[in-house]
C-alpha cells in the first residue's frame, strides 16, 4: 500500500509510477491501496491508519518522501506493527544518526572513482515519465542533450552506471538490519 503526496501532483505521479515499476518485477508483491498523504506527516499519518485498517495483512507501506514516511511510522507505531522491515527502517532512518546511514565520502565520484556508491539506488529521469497523465504543453520539445543522450546511448549508459555502484538496492534489507 502507498501513502502518497498530493492527487495529480507531477512529483506524486512519478514517485508513483516509480514504485509500481519496481512492484511489477516482483510477481509476489500485491498492490493494495493507496491514499494522498498531502506531503505532510498529518496527513499521512491518517492516511496509512486508514490503508492499515482497511488492510491488516500489510507487509509493508511505500511513502513518497520523509514527511509522508514520518506520518507512516507514527501510524504504524499507533497500531503496534512491527515487522522486520518497518523496524531495519527505523533503526537506519529515525532513531541513527545520520553520519550512520550516509557515508558522504562515498557518494563523491571525484574521492572514490573506483568504489563511489550513492548508498541509495539512482535512477536518471525519463521527461516522459514527468507527462504521466498531463498533456505536454503546446510547443513542448525535449531539451538538446536529453534527445542526445538517448540517440547516443549515453543515457543508457548512466543508468546502468548508476545501477552497477549502488550498493543498497531498494528492497534489499538495511544493513543495520543484523
Amino acid at each position: 500500500m502507498r501513502a502518497g503526496g498530493l492527487l495529480n501532483d507531477s512529483s506524486d505521479m512519478m514517485r508513483s509510477t516509480g514504485a509500481d515499476k519496481v512492484i511489477a518485477e516482483y510477481p509476489g508483491i500485491t498492490f493494495a491501496g493507496e491514499l494522498p498523504g498531502d506531503w505532510t506527516p498529518e496527513q499521512s499519518q491518517k492516511a496509512a491508519a486508514a490503508l492499515l485498517s482497511r488492510f491488516p495483512d500489510t507487509h509493508g507501506i511505500i511513502v513518497q518522501n520523509d514527511d509522508t514516511a514520518t506520518g507512516a511510522i507514527a501510524a504504524i507505531r499507533a497500531e503496534i506493527l512491527t515487522k522486520d522491515n518497518i523496524v531495519a527502517y527505523i533503526e537506519r532512518y529515525i532513531d541513527a544518526p545520520v553520519e550512520t546511514h550516509f557515508d558522504a565520502t562515498k557518494i563523491s565520484r571525484v574521492k572514490r572513482p573506483e568504489d563511489w556508491d550513492p548508498q541509495y539506488e539512482l535512477i536518471p529521469s525519463d521527461i516522459d515519465e514527468q507527462w504521466i497523465n498531463q498533456p505536454k504543453p503546446e510547443g513542448y520539445t525535449y531539451p538538446e542533450e536529453y534527445v542526445k543522450g538517448r540517440e547516443d546511448g549515453s543515457y543508457e549508459r548512466i543508468v546502468q552506471q548508476f545501477k552497477a555502484h549502488s550498493k543498497i538496492k531498494l528492497l534489499d534489507k538495511s544493513p543495520l538490519a543484523g
